[in-house]
């Protein structure tokens, strides 16, 4: 008898589950609302109602109603019976952006089945648009953006309205991927004000951002002068003339220029006042640059008033300054090398290569002259070299150097070689050599008389290799240098 009884109980346990898989689909219930979407951190109150059907077939009420969400049961204490086909749920406090809500019963004690789903979306409605601006790409449609505000965790939409006193244009609305700007599909008509504003909405609001007046020949930004060109003076070495070709806009407003250079192998650059510049133009002259030097220039251009924006740069053009005669004599010293004779000496003279900034150009050659002391007779010596070795007399001498290029000679630089056997009377005192910040300094007191200039040598001592000599020329005002060239590294100089 027992055995009969539970596979009675086994057969209609099967039975109800089967029809109400069809009943429950079409006919239990069903909550409202269907599809709700709730502000974050609000109250939200949710109804499911049952089908007279499926009371009767299940023998359920409103009192055999639960609720759950995203497979959880959700606490009694937050049901109401509301009659006996109704029973709501509410949520004090709404924190998770997506959440699965569904209603279910328990029928026959045991049995619990779904009787509706719904997918309840959170998030916040949308803030004021602000920081609304448009700019018109020369050749271009104009484009628009704005500050869309906080994030709020659901679809929202954003339009970009634009109209005349007389006339509206066409919506602009934002695709997904660029909710910030929108490009509209009309060209841009000049010198008359147009109105715009954005509106955002989505499920839990719609609001309109202030709307901004203006003509849109005060947005546009122009393309960059084009075909950029550079030509130096063959008179002038200090300046170059850059030409360049404005864009068709030149034909509508009024332009002004922002002008940058820099010389080969700079990093920053130097800007052109921009009061040089205010105006509409097809070239400029640089002036004061060194001789002999490659620039770089670029140019942009926007609308003479200052409404509007710069033009992206344009490209870069290169050119060349003339050469000038040297702007400076070499530093210019001399060694004693030897004693061959009785009453001679050889010297060596030597100088330093001119750098490029000094050197303004090729320097062809060097043209030295020696004079004995009290003598008129001088001998001349023109140089490839930065070295000239003499065979002199014992006797003081006076040593001239220039150096040429193409354009011209240097100053002089002047040289005493002192008779055998001299003595300074009025040596450099408290000599001092000290590494700091990767360098070699030297400093030292001045003698009581005053010096017209100082000269430094040094070599760097090696187990390996000769002391390879070196020296450098300071003016008379120093008491403290660096060694120039000589990179501080764990070396005995």
């Amino acid at each position: 008898m027992s055995t009969l009884r539970t596979w009675v109980v086994q057969t209609l346990l099967l039975l109800l589950t089967t029809e109400s898989q069809g009943s429950l689909l079409d006919l239990c219930g069903s909550i409202e609302p269907e599809a709700p979407v709730v502000q974050l951190g609000s109250s939200f109150t949710a109804v499911c109602v049952l089908k007279e059907r499926c009371m009767s077939n299940f023998h359920v009420s409103a009192d055999d109603i639960f609720w759950k969400t995203n497979h959880v049961t959700v606490p009694h204490e937050q049901y109401t019976v509301l009659n006996r086909t109704a029973c709501s749920v509410t949520f004090a406090n709404v924190s998770s952006l997506s959440t699965q809500l569904t209603c279910n019963i328990r029928t026959f004690g045991q049995i619990d089945q779904n009787v509706y789903g719904i997918s309840v979306l959170a998030g916040l409605p949308p803030e004021q648009p602000s920081n609304l601006s448009c700019i018109v790409n020369e050749g271009k449609n104009m484009l628009c953006q704005w500050d869309p505000g906080r994030e709020t965790y659901l679809d929202t939409n954003f339009t970009l309205k634009s109209e005349w006193a007389t006339d509206k244009f066409p919506d602009c609305k934002t695709k997904r991927a660029t909710p910030t700007s929108c490009t509209v599909d009309y060209p841009p008509v000049y010198f008359v004000n147009i109105e715009i504003w954005v509106e955002a909405e989505n499920a839990l609001g719609k609001v309109t951002s202030d709307h901004i007046n203006f003509d849109p020949v005060d947005t546009v930004k122009p393309l960059p002068p084009s075909n950029l060109s550079v030509s130096n003076s063959e008179e002038l070495s200090s300046i170059l003339k850059l030409t360049w070709i404005n864009s068709s806009i030149n034909k509508l407003i009024r332009l002004k220029y922002s002008i940058q250079y820099r010389a080969a192998g700079a990093s920053t650059w130097s800007q052109i006042p921009l009061e040089d510049t205010a105006s509409t133009r097809s070239s400029f002259t640089v002036q004061d640059l060194r001789p002999f030097t490659e620039y770089a220039f670029r140019v942009r251009c926007m609308k003479e008033d200052g409404k509007g924006f710069w033009s992206a740069w344009s490209e870069e053009a290169r050119g060349s300054t003339a050469e000038d005669k040297p702007s400076k004599a070499p530093s210019f010293w001399y060694k004693m090398e030897s004693s061959p004779a009785h009453g001679h000496r050889t010297v060596q003279l030597v100088w330093k290569t001119l750098p490029p900034f000094e050197a303004n150009g090729k320097i062809l050659d060097y043209e030295v002259t020696l004079t004995k002391w009290k003598s008129r007779l001088q001998n001349y010596y023109t140089v490839n070299d930065t070295t000239l070795s003499v065979n002199l007399t014992s006797d003081r001498y006076r040593a001239t150097l220039t150096a040429r290029n193409r354009v011209g000679r240097s100053d002089v630089a002047v040289l005493t070689i002192p008779a055998r056997g001299f003595q300074a009377a009025h040596p450099v005192r408290d000599l001092k050599a000290f590494p700091k910040d990767s360098m070699l300094w030297v400093e030292w007191t001045a003698p009581s008389e005053p010096a017209s200039k100082y000269v430094l040598e040094w070599c760097v001592l090696s187990d390996t290799s000769p002391c390879v000599p070196d020296w450098q020329q300071e003016a008379g005002s120093v008491r403290r240098t660096h060694l120039t060239g000589a990179r501080w590294s764990p070396k005995l100089f």
